[in-house]
This record gives C-alpha cells, structure tokens and sequence, in this order.
C-alpha cells in the first residue's frame, strides 16, 4: 500500500516536471527558429538578424519591401497558428534613426497559401524610392494587403505622403491621399491631390 502510495506521488511529481518543462520551452523558444519556420522571412519582410523568444523577439535591420523599419519587436501570436496561419506582431520606432525613423505597428500574416501586412498604423520613411516625388515620409493607417497564390486577394487602409518640397506648377501642401484597391494580380494604390487634379498610381506585385 505504502509502495503504491510512493509510485502515486512520484509519477505525479514526473508530470507536473514535466509540464513545466514544456511550459519553460514555451516560453523561450527562440524567435529566429519561428520565423524560419513558419516562412516569415521569405518575403515582403527581411532582416539582417533575428534575437530573443517568440514573446518577446527583436528584428535586426527589418525591412519591408523597401520600406526601412529599423530594429523592430516582435512577438508571435499563438493562436492562429491552430488554423495553420502565421501572425507575427510588429513594433518600430525610431532608433539609430531618431525622429526620422519609422514609427508604428503592423501584422504580419503568412500562410501556405500568401502572405500579408495588416493593421499598419505609423510613419515610415520612403527615401529616394518615389523618387521624383518629394515625398521623405508615408503615413499609413489602418493599413493592410493580402496576396493569395501570387495575386492580391485584399487591400484596405490609408496611405499619405507627405510633401514638404513643392512642385512647379502644383499645390501639394497638403501631401497625396490614397486608398489602397487590389487591381488584377497587385495592389494598386493611386494617390491623388487636394483638388484631386495631381494624382501618382502606384503599383504593387505580389514579389515586391
């Protein structure tokens, strides 16, 4: 009797060992490994390195596309992972960079099917990548596109640039307004003027 009793406590000392093994591997699983893992670095986001557990990780150099977002934390949401659907929550702000660096949050979605950014809210620096458009900086709220088998599937939000060099002949004090629309296989968001007279389409595909 004694013998079993002793077996009992044992074998429930194993289990909850156990348990707490897991829940300890849990917690520090390392971020590089997720993303790997799950395929979030193979496109629109990259990185030069990766640190830290899945709940608290740190991007290196992120970009996405060729917006530069800096360093940026991340942490991956579990439960979607149940549907077969990566969701890795971004954080960026300013830096190395300071007040010139992006600023904000995003999502970013993979499955086997696409991938997609949502809920981007924030300042970004677009550089010379819109060039001739002088435009140092975009807003964007609410902002997400979805690519489903190589075509956009989704697009939503707003996006704003900022214009603080003007253009002979134009008044674009008040920057350019879009609102991001998928058009064949890619998004298409066609920015437009305070009179709605100037306006820049642009395009983009589902590689970048």
């Amino acid at each position: 009797m004694a013998q079993g009793k002793t077996w009992r406590k044992g074998a429930r000392w194993t289990v909850i060992l156990m348990l707490l093994a897991a829940v300890i591997a849990i917690l520090t699983f390392p971020m590089r490994v997720a993303i790997a893992w799950a395929g979030l670095d193979q496109g629109p986001m990259t990185m030069r390195g990766v640190a830290g557990s899945i709940w608290d990780g740190t991007l290196y150099s992120a970009k996405l596309g060729p917006i530069e977002l800096g360093d940026v934390k991340a942490s991956l949401q579990p439960w979607p992972l149940l549907s077969g659907q990566s969701r890795l929550s971004l954080t960026f702000g300013g830096g190395a960079q300071g007040d010139q660096g992006a600023k904000g949050r995003a999502v970013l979605i993979r499955s086997a099917k696409g991938f997609g950014i949502t809920d981007m809210s924030g300042r970004v620096p677009v550089g010379g990548w819109l060039a001739p458009l002088p435009a140092p900086v975009a807003d964007f709220e609410g902002f997400g596109v979805r690519f489903l088998n190589g075509r956009c599937a989704e697009a939503s939000g707003l996006v704003k640039l900022q214009m603080p060099s003007p253009l002979p002949g134009l008044n674009l004090s008040n920057g350019l307004t879009a609102a991001p629309r998928c058009s064949g296989d890619r998004v298409l968001i066609p920015f437009k003027g305070q009179s709605g007279m100037e306006q820049v389409n642009f395009y983009v595909a589902a590689d970048g």
